[in-house]
C-alpha cells in the first residue's frame, strides 16, 4: 500500500495488516524519533519509545477513529510513552 494515506494504512492496520504496520514504522520511525529525543534527551531512550509507541499503535488499533487524523493520534501515544 506505498502511496497510501496514514489513514488508509491504519484501517488496513485494524482489519489485521501488518505490511500497512511497518509501512507506518517506515514513514514515522525518524521523525518520532527525533520528537522523542527532544523530550528526553537520551538516544536510547528515544529509540525504546519508538519501539514501544509501535507496539501501542498495534495493541490500541481498535481505538484508532478513522475519521481523524492518525499523525496526532501517534504522537499522543508517544508522549504518554514517555511519560
Amino acid at each position: 500500500m506505498v502511496g497510501a494515506t496514514d489513514e488508509a494504512l491504519m484501517a488496513d492496520v485494524r482489519a489485521g495488516g501488518t505490511a500497512s504496520l511497518a509501512e507506518l514504522f517506515e514513514r514515522y520511525h525518524r521523525p518520532l524519533y527525533r520528537f522523542v529525543m527532544r523530550l528526553a534527551g537520551d538516544s536510547d531512550l528515544a529509540e525504546d519509545v519508538v519501539q514501544e509507541t509501535f507496539l501501542r499503535v498495534l495493541k490500541h488499533r481498535l481505538t484508532y477513529r478513522p475519521d481523524r487524523s492518525f499523525r496526532p493520534w501517534l504522537y499522543r501515544i508517544a508522549r504518554n510513552v514517555w511519560h
